[in-house]
């Protein structure tokens, strides 16, 4: 209540009393009661709004606490039921917003991005939180945020390898692999101790059009290959399957790897791959009757493995041995690969056959594409047949 209205407030009582017959001169006491009433309800209307927004403030700030313990137990879904709940009081308080956005993060739904975007528009923001955003949207496709996030860090933060490793996998989203080869040699020259930031320098190098660019990233990964983790695991994968790789490095390539456990089917294929290419064509058979011997029984999952492999490398024919009829009807994925692999051989009838047998676990709509393609192939051989015999008479 101002001044002015405190001062005026007694002429405007004693007015309207004496309109109403009353004087207040002779009933100063009943004067003064209403008059204090009268202020006292003036400061309560006055003084509302700010007593309600401090309430409004104080719940906001209970609700966000508690949102964020819930976070810290992994409970994401009550957590973002709280902090909703604090952004229905105050829409724009920044740290419900932050909670909120944290909470979706930790349930990797799609609506963080929207979130941490509407938190970052309005608080300035740390550049772990910027680079955490950045990550975000790239991992829910949102590349174009993603890439307008990693520019805006990269002055203040070019000799960080962590940003310089996010913007190689942004460069390599966006299927840039020039760029994508810029960023992993900058994230590994300033982290040199990184071994995962050398193994994918390395082999994105080895996909450079400039022949030393190649042959300096197959010497990164032989020597990456002597690891016995995971790391030289995936050295000896990218190298197998490169053609510039001699047989003499392939044969070491198949050391390094036997001197690993080999258990699991990656390696196995891994080191069934290495055999083929460092063995003389006289002992292809001799790998390929042995690894039929170690999958014969294997379960679908292992032996449609397999079959990839042996397809990919067009042997047909083991292909088809691994995966008899039988067998292939049983699975879908197995059915696939046996076909393919007639059709790798130009055995069309027979692949015709087999989509028309009754337990066929194909369906129609496949089976049907698949049979049109046979039919097809089938129908340009016969022409081929013909106009050669024509040729002949």
């Amino acid at each position: 209540v101002t001044g002015v209205q405190t001062c005026a407030l007694p002429i405007f009582i004693t007015w309207v009393a004496r309109r109403l017959g009353w004087d207040p001169e002779h009933d100063r006491a009943e004067t003064i009661a209403v008059l204090v009433a009268v202020v006292l309800a003036l400061v309560g209307i006055v003084s509302a709004r700010p007593a309600w927004h401090a309430v409004r403030s104080w719940r906001t700030h209970r609700l966000v606490a508690r949102a964020e313990e819930l976070l810290a137990a992994g409970d994401w879904q009550e957590a973002t039921r709280k902090a909703s709940a604090a952004l229905v009081l105050e829409r724009w308080n920044l740290d419900a917003l932050r909670t909120a956005a944290r909470a979706q993060t930790q349930g990797n739904r799609p609506a963080a991005v929207t979130l941490w975007k509407m938190y970052l528009d309005k608080a300035q923001g740390s550049p772990a939180e910027h680079r955490e955003f950045a990550g975000l949207a790239l991992r829910h496709g949102a590349l174009d945020i993603a890439k307008t996030q990693l520019l805006s860090l990269l002055p203040g933060h070019w000799n960080d390898p962590e940003l310089l490793w996010l913007g190689a996998q942004i460069a390599m989203a966006f299927r840039d692999l020039d760029e994508a080869r810029h960023y992993a040699d900058l994230a590994e020259r300033f982290a040199p101790t990184n071994l995962h930031y050398r193994l994918v320098a390395a082999s994105l190098r080895l996909q450079s059009a400039k022949a030393a660019d190649r042959q300096q990233a197959r010497q990164t990964l032989m020597a990456l290959s002597k690891l016995t983790n995971n790391l030289g695991l995936e050295a000896i994968d990218q190298l197998a399957r490169n053609r510039e790789v001699s047989r003499q490095d392939r044969s070491h390539l198949l050391q390094d790897l036997q001197r690993r456990s080999v258990t699991t089917l990656r390696e196995r294929l891994l080191e069934l791959d290495l055999a083929m290419a460092t063995a003389p064509e006289k002992d292809h058979a001799r790998w390929l009757e042995s690894a039929l011997q170690t999958w014969g029984a294997a379960d679908a999952t292992n032996r449609t493995a397999l079959g990839s492999w042996s397809n990919g490398r067009r042997r047909h024919n083991f292909t088809l041995q691994l995966i008899p009829p039988d067998i292939a009807f049983t699975d879908p994925r197995l059915f696939t690969l046996r076909v393919d692999a007639l059709a790798g051989l130009g055995q069309w009838l027979e692949c015709i056959e087999q989509l028309d047998h009754p337990r066929n676990p194909l369906s129609k709509v496949v089976s049907a594409a698949y049979r049109a393609r046979a039919r097809s192939e089938e129908h340009t051989s016969e022409l081929q047949s013909l106009a050669y015999l024509v040729c002949r008479l």
